[in-house]
């Protein structure tokens, strides 16, 4: 209200996330606004001392940062986190007192290759899996619990191999 913005998105807070992730991407409106508002949190969350893990905050985070990489990717398979401007991040750091963006974009780029190569990984399990019949609630339980697959992008691996698209997230 006090920007006179129509949105939050609109503000001092997002227009240079929404701004970069535009001008890097090919994103519709609700991409944009929902990648804009992850990386924005995720840039935040790093601040504050969380690293990627398998619980409490760090998981969190983590989700966030593969949710991002996954719509990334469905839109752009080279996409990378790398390739944001250090000013976007500096620009959310700055309002927070400052901070080390490098390391910021150093968290993003060590969780994406992980991401990764639990991708590639992923693609194996999954082709393997679906040979022995269709996946049952159980067997996504089992592909998460045992090997970091979480159901979201089990189901998006599915459909890139019943359309042909291979191993693209």
């Amino acid at each position: 209200i006090l920007q006179g913005a129509k949105s939050v998105y609109e503000t001092d807070l997002f227009v240079a996330w929404t701004s970069e992730l535009c001008g890097r991407w090919r994103l519709d409106p609700e991409t944009l606004r929902r990648l804009a508002d992850h990386l924005r949190s995720c840039a935040v969350i790093v601040f504050d001392g969380v690293r990627p893990d398998n619980t409490g905050r760090g998981y969190v985070l983590r989700r966030l940062l593969r949710r991002v990489l996954v719509e990334l990717w469905d839109t752009d398979s080279t996409a990378s986190l790398r390739q944001l401007d250090k000013d976007v991040v500096s620009h959310t750091l700055d309002h927070l007192g400052g901070g080390n963006v490098e390391h910021v974009l150093d968290v993003f780029h060590e969780e994406e290759c992980r991401f990764r190569r639990l991708v590639d990984r992923g693609h194996t399990l999954v082709e393997r899996e679906l040979v022995r019949g269709p996946l049952t609630d159980d067997r996504l339980r089992w592909l998460h619990e045992t090997h970091g697959l979480p159901r979201d992008l089990v189901l998006r691996l599915v459909d890139r191999l019943k359309s042909g698209h291979g191993g693209d997230a």
